[in-house]
């Protein structure tokens, strides 16, 4: 996707997630977290997908922090927006490489 910040992460497949607007749809309350993998070491990545489907937007103003742990789980710290007033924190967490999330 164009016009998103994508935070490359180091583990066994490559991955970039970001936060960006759900296509066609204005507003961070409609925002979400997006995941691009790649399992060639970055040479080629798979189309972005949404990480998780939980309708929680994502503040346009917080950045996104990612990182994987030496097990090689993937963490994902951001802060949500839902209706420009409801603010949460939200980690989503993989442990197969970006395949699947869970969120906390």
């Amino acid at each position: 996707m164009t016009g998103a910040l994508w935070q490359p992460m180091p583990s066994e497949t490559s991955t970039l997630c970001g936060m960006l607007p759900v296509p066609g749809i204005e507003g961070e309350n409609n925002r979400r977290v997006w995941i691009a993998r790649s399992t060639d070491d970055g040479i080629t990545f798979e189309r972005e997908r949404p990480a998780w489907d939980r309708p929680t937007g994502a503040c346009g103003c917080c950045k996104l922090d990612a990182f994987v742990d030496h097990d090689g789980t993937l963490y994902v710290l951001y802060r949500s927006a839902i209706d420009f007033v409801h603010r949460d924190i939200y980690l989503l967490i993989s442990r197969d490489h970006g395949r699947e999330f869970r969120g906390l």
